[in-house]
């Protein structure tokens, strides 16, 4: 009778294993949803920085097209900074939809259509991975570039970038501004 007593107490209850199921249940369901939130943000900040290099490219581009164009121009300042301002003058409005392709030196651009898609070319030449001939896959990011005019010095122009993507179901925008000055 006693060897009986023994044999009940070594297995687990219903209401044990149901808790045990539970209690592991809700641990991989939390281990689930932490990997799924590290996920998105991970691509985010990958779309994060890959807009920013997007639109650092297109500053950079012009401000080295501006110090080519005023030095190439025979030490006369004047020529070169218009020669350089009249370049972008069809985009000196936001409604312009322009931009440039730095792979191939085109542009300012106006946009084929309504919007300025960049394709994504994993075996491009020289590691230009993103340009604008629709070879490659279609990406998520699109390219803008605002070229105004200082009203109150003719000597400055502000250059706006602004790179816009879908994050999931959400749109996002980074804009970067600078401002370009004559400087001969």
């Amino acid at each position: 009778m006693n060897n009986n007593k023994l044999q009940k107490n070594k297995g687990f209850t219903l209401v044990e294993v149901m808790v045990a199921v539970f209690v592991l249940t809700i641990s991989v369901s939390s281990l689930m949803s932490l990997l799924s939130t590290s996920l998105f943000a991970a691509k985010y900040a990958r779309n994060e920085i890959t807009a920013n290099y997007l639109s650092q490219e297109v500053i950079d581009f012009i401000r080295n097209e501006r110090d080519t164009i005023v030095f190439l121009s025979n030490q006369n300042s004047n020529d070169g900074w218009n020669k350089f301002v009249d370049k972008y003058k069809d985009c000196s409005d936001e409604s312009a939809n322009c931009y440039i392709d730095v792979n191939k030196d085109i542009g300012p651009t106006k946009c084929p259509e309504s919007e300025c898609f960049l394709y994504f070319d994993e075996k491009a030449e020289k590691n230009v991975f993103y340009n604008y001939e629709k070879r490659g896959q279609i990406t998520n990011f699109e390219r803008k570039l605002i070229f105004l005019k200082n009203s109150s010095n003719s000597d400055e122009i502000n250059v706006e970038v602004i790179v816009y993507w879908k994050n999931g179901g959400i749109s996002k925008t980074k804009s970067l501004k600078t401002s370009l000055m004559k400087w001969q």
